[in-house]
């Protein structure tokens, strides 16, 4: 019975598409400067809970603390049968996809279509992909069960020693790098972009599990006098905290949040803010790199109790911020989000 059910499902999208299909081209004959849409997503999906689902353009981390918003942000309804079709161009790039309470990462392309069969009560087992986008797709899901399974276990694995804990993200790196090579391999002439973002999303991903070890490990282990060893750190003190090809990648921006988190400590009080500080402006030579720690570094101030310090430490964090518009985002964030009032008179003579 179920199957007979999954098969009419199937002749019903089939029916549904070609109807859409049929209608875009009509409605092409009726002028001669109308394109026909060949990108877009569409879906099916059983068992879903809610009537509608969402999909929206990724933004960096840059982007986000400039005040932008996503360029493509749908609310999407679905049939009662929890099918969607959406003809649309997307611009190449990342896109999440949202329902009942999940998020998962898409790659799309112009011209080319996001197309997806699950069922939504089973979040962790691998959608029916097809389409143009389908071997991204199945990438990108693959790398998605990967980090929930280390996220999962993370309070075991942090509490490992470092060799025992190098071993495992040693494992996972390698499991991300195989399903990464394995996407090559079947798209080898797949997008440049994607190749390029995911490889250095696979590094700084990594290396971000490695600089959180520090701190993470005295939490799991209540062993507030432990350090990591410089030999642990090696592989990471390697890599640049300028790196321009990285600017739109997020595990990018995490790597640079642990890696000051490590040398500073988190921003707590007076004397590990000025470390911070200091940090930041002797080590980082991109301004907007400077500039977005800055902004997270103001935005934990901002939620300390009102003190002479305080206001001190936000009016010298925001100084230091070159972006006018990362500058103002940051002003109107820190006099709305935080439980206790900003100063506006002292923040204000900041811009």
């Amino acid at each position: 019975m179920e199957e007979i059910l999954v098969q009419n499902l199937q002749q019903y999208k089939s029916i549904l598409i070609g109807c859409v299909i049929a209608l875009v081209l009509s409605s092409c004959g009726d002028s001669e400067n109308k394109d026909i849409i060949t990108g877009g997503a569409d879906a099916e999906i059983l068992n879903l809970h809610d009537s509608t689902v969402h999909l929206f353009s990724y933004q960096s981390p840059l982007e986000e603390v400039k005040g932008h918003t996503p360029f493509f942000d749908e609310k999407i309804t679905v049939d009662s049968n929890g099918i969607f079709i959406y003809p649309h161009v997307f611009p190449e790039g990342f896109y999440f996809f949202e329902y009942d309470g999940n998020k998962t990462k898409y790659f799309i392309q112009e011209g080319k279509k996001l197309s997806l069969d699950f069922d939504a009560t089973k979040p962790t087992e691998s959608p029916d992909f097809s389409g143009k986008m389908k071997y991204e797709s199945r990438y990108l899901f693959e790398k998605h069960l990967a980090i929930a399974n280390f996220t999962a276990n993370e309070s075991k694995y942090y509490a490992l020693s470092e060799n025992d804990f190098m071993e495992v993200v040693n494992q996972f790196r390698g499991r991300l790098d195989t399903v990464l090579v394995m996407y090559i391999t079947n798209r080898p002439m797949g997008s440049n972009y994607f190749m390029q973002q995911e490889s250095l999303s696979n590094l700084y991903l990594t290396a971000t599990l490695i600089e959180d070890y520090q701190m993470k490990h005295s939490m799991y282990t209540n062993d507030s006098k432990f350090t990591a060893s410089d030999s642990f750190l090696l592989t990471t003190k390697k890599l640049s905290v300028n790196d321009t090809v990285a600017v739109a990648n997020s595990d990018f921006y995490a790597f640079l949040e642990a890696r000051v988190n490590r040398v500073t400590g988190s921003p707590e009080n007076y004397k590990s803010v000025f470390n911070r500080i200091t940090f930041i402006d002797s080590t980082f030579t991109v301004s907007d790199y400077k500039d977005y720690l800055f902004f997270t570094s103001t935005r934990e101030v901002a939620k300390w109790k009102n003190t002479e310090d305080r206001t001190e430490i936000l009016d010298s964090l925001i100084s230091r911020v070159s972006d006018e518009d990362i500058k103002r985002f940051l002003i109107q964030n820190i006099q709305s989000d935080t439980a206790t009032p900003v100063a506006t008179e002292n923040i204000n003579s900041s811009l």
